[in-house]
């Protein structure tokens, strides 16, 4: 480097910087990618204990229905149709969420790939590789 020309060592340089910002990106990338699979694994657990909730409300209908009459009888099921429908929409729109932040992820992921392809690309077309015999 130290008989290169002072255009070829700033180009140099801004590429080891431009590098290290990409080395950073794709480490918020990779932090970002370990959030959604926690984000995904919760909400299949979520999923898993919401229906087996489901099926223990269906058991407690039956127990309490004998004691209560049927007025009540009624409107607990009522109460407790509409808590399982809206922890199904929940799920649902948190499954809808998931699918699109995993297609987002293999977009960026696929972009950042071609980049770094281009990049390289571009560094070797204009910076040929260093050989040891140039000083």
């Amino acid at each position: 480097m130290l008989y290169q020309p002072y255009e070829v060592v700033a180009k140099l340089l801004d590429f080891i910087v431009e590098a290290s910002k990409e080395d950073k990106m794709k480490q918020e990338w990779d932090t970002l990618v370990t959030h959604l699979d926690a984000l995904s694994n919760r909400a299949t657990e979520l999923e898993v204990q919401s229906v087996g909730k489901e099926k223990n409300f269906s058991l407690r209908e039956c127990s309490h229905g004998k004691k209560q009459g049927s007025v009540q009888d009624d409107e607990t099921f009522s109460l407790i149709q509409q808590k399982i429908e809206a922890r199904e929409k929940m799920l649902n729109e948190m499954k809808e969420n998931i699918e699109m932040l995993n297609k987002a992820s293999t977009t960026h992921s696929v972009t950042i790939q071609l980049q770094d392809a281009q990049i390289v690309h571009l560094i070797l077309g204009h910076y040929p590789p260093f050989t040891e015999d140039e000083e």
